[in-house]
């Protein structure tokens, strides 16, 4: 149960680092400090796809809703990936369409997943409610 408490904290951690750096953005008025999202998201991805991983690899009690969350998780993670991959290297963009697909784009994957560790969490925990002798 550790687990899903450190992983629900760290996005709220990120969460917040987030908000901090948007409100500076907009006091400032420096769009510049825009990029400092990229020291949010490249260890938020990491832990996100450690995660992922690890619900794959360790599919003991988890619900068919979960499971197939984590599936289509996992299409859309390889779908990203692969469409930065293509925008970077076949398409002539503007610097302003990598820069929408980078720090917009991306966001409600991690979104998705967080919804479903948190909704694994409460299944869990309703599971440990339920069973004879309680915890």
């Amino acid at each position: 149960m550790e687990s899903y408490r450190i992983y629900i904290n760290t996005h709220l951690i990120a969460l917040l680092a987030i908000i901090l750096i948007i409100t500076t953005v907009l006091v400032s008025g420096e769009a510049s400090y825009f990029y400092l999202l990229a020291l949010v998201q490249m260890p938020l991805a990491f832990i996100q796809h450690l995660t992922g991983i690890h619900f794959i690899t360790s599919q003991r009690t988890r619900s068919a809703r979960i499971t197939k969350g984590f599936r289509l998780y996992w299409i859309l993670s390889i779908g990203y990936w692969l469409g930065l991959f293509v925008l970077y290297e076949y398409i002539n963009t503007g610097r302003w369409l990598m820069d929408i697909y980078l720090f917009a784009i991306s966001w409600p994957i991690p979104i998705y997943q967080y919804w479903l560790v948190k909704n694994s969490y409460n299944d869990r925990l309703a599971y440990d409610v339920t069973k004879p002798g309680g915890q």
